[in-house]
Parts: structure tokens; sequence; C-alpha cells
């Protein structure tokens, strides 16, 4: 009668998948053979989460996988933050989600307070790294919003390239074009934080050449 084989589990803590070589999953020995180490997370990871009390702490980190803000939100909002994939943005403190896949990143302000098209979120304090609601706030006067929109020529842009208002979105979005490649900056309630972010943009993909 033949043996039944033993199925081993990947020597890596809290992997679940199958060892394969070297007691290892495949996809940490591919980064084992990349890498010549398997790493601690890589940019597909989730962000972390740590709870205490009714707050939650959520740790950010880039693509390079180096911890770059920790953010605290409602442990009620847990469940929902565990959906998304958190980035940062540095030039304006903010931290940024894609709830629609197809679309632009949101501001977690915005997620978080459920805004309308015509609303802004804001934060109630100059703790950019609390997300409780009791920091957070909605607020309807868009008069600056109407301002500005009076300055936009008949392609509906804000007067900054790459900058123009989303009606779809209710924001300001930021993008940048490059070898018929597009590249997102987000969506902002301020035309001015988007302008930061388009900046940021060019900073990222026309300064490298």
């Amino acid at each position: 009668m033949a043996k039944r084989k033993t199925t081993v589990t990947c020597k890596v803590p809290d992997c679940t998948n199958f060892a394969n070589t070297r007691e290892l999953c495949r996809r940490h020995y591919a980064q084992l053979l990349r890498y010549g180490e398997v790493l601690e997370r890589t940019v597909y990871d989730p962000n972390s989460y740590r709870i205490q009390g009714q707050v939650v702490f959520i740790d950010i980190y880039n693509v390079k996988r180096v911890h770059i803000k920790t953010i605290r939100a409602d442990l009620e909002d847990l469940e929902l933050l565990k959906t998304m994939k958190l980035t940062y943005s540095k030039p304006n403190d903010i931290v940024t989600t894609k709830p629609d896949k197809k679309g632009p990143n949101i501001t977690l302000t915005r997620v978080l307070t459920k805004a309308k098209k015509d609303e802004i979120a804001h934060f109630l304090t100059d703790d950019r790294s609390d997300y409780r609601k009791q920091n957070l706030g909605v607020n309807e006067d868009r008069k600056h919003v109407n301002r500005h929109k009076k300055k936009l020529n008949k392609n509906n842009t804000s007067g900054h390239k790459g900058v123009s208002w989303s009606e779809r979105y209710g924001g300001w979005l930021a993008r940048l074009q490059k070898d018929g490649e597009v590249f997102d900056g987000g969506v902002f309630d301020d035309v001015r934080a988007a302008v930061r972010a388009r900046k940021q943009l060019e900073a990222e993909h026309w300064d490298t050449e």
C-alpha cells in the first residue's frame, strides 16, 4: 500500500501556503532566489493593523517596503479599512485609497466621512494622522471651489496643466501622461493640493530622465 505523502506548510511564520523547495512555498522561494533572502513584506502585502481599545493603528509602507507613516482610526472602521490598500501622499501629508480599482485615488477622509460630491471632507485639527471620526468633518460650503471653477477654460481645467475638476468624483483630479501611460495623483478637495500632487508626479516621472 502506497504511503500517503504528508503536506508541509511554508516555514515562514504566518504563511499557510504549501512548502515546495527548501521548506518554502513558491512565493517565498522566488524571493530567496531574487533577493537572497525572504522579505518581511512586499508591496502586495496588506497594511498591518494593531488594535488598542476602540482605536486601530495602521502602518503604511512605501513601494520600497519602508515604513513611512502610522495613522489611527476608529475600530468600527476596521473591516472597511481591511478591504483597502492605503497609500501616502507626502507632498499633501494625506492618505489615499482606491475604492474603485479603475478609478483614481480618493482621500481617506472622504471615504470615512462618506462625503458627497458637493461636500469637502477635512481634518478638524492639525493632527493629520488621526482619521477617527472625532477628528474628521464635512463642509458643505464650496465657495472656494466655485471661485476656482469660474477661472476654468472651455475644457474645464484648473489653469494648471494636469489638474482638472472631476464631476464624477467631486474633486480636483491630478494626472500626468507620459509615453502613453497615465499616472494618477489622486482626487482632492483643494485645487492647491491637486497642483502639489501633479508637481510630485512630475518630479517622479519627468525628473528621473
